[in-house]
């Protein structure tokens, strides 16, 4: 059985500061966004559903399938692969001259809210306590 990649094996780098700027600065354009950290690098989730974010020196977006197709038919797109073999299915990375034009970015923003918005919201499930865990052992 194949070892499973460890954080050890796949050490992930810090966002460079003008991507995580870029970030926040597009995602003023989604109203209901929530942004947040994971594993140290910025994301951002409308209702409980991650659709945007920054994994290292790339940008990604979630997509819905017919916009997923077109977008991945754009020079230098790529599917969103956060660790190699590990590709997340409604994930693309964002192309590197992309990155430098606004109007671009912000057609693919309103397309990635406008497939998150479709999704059901995700319910937070309620963390139990340790106390709990004892009295059902």
């Amino acid at each position: 059985m194949p070892d499973k990649p460890s954080m050890k094996a796949n050490p992930w780098r810090k966002a460079p500061a003008e991507l995580v700027a870029l970030f926040h600065e597009i995602l003023k354009s989604a109203p209901g966004a929530e942004p947040r950290v994971m594993f140290g690098l910025p994301v951002a989730f409308y209702q409980g559903n991650m659709f945007i974010g920054v994994h290292q020196g790339i940008f990604f977006f979630r997509l819905g399938e017919g916009d997923k197709a077109e977008f991945l038919k754009l020079p230098g797109a790529a599917p969103f692969e956060p660790i190699q073999g590990r590709v997340m299915k409604e994930y693309v990375a964002v192309p590197e001259p992309m990155l430098k034009d606004d109007q671009a970015l912000l057609l693919w923003l309103d397309r990635s809210l406008e497939y998150v918005r479709s999704l059901p919201p995700k319910v937070k499930k309620a963390k139990r306590s340790k106390v709990m865990e004892k009295v059902k052992d």
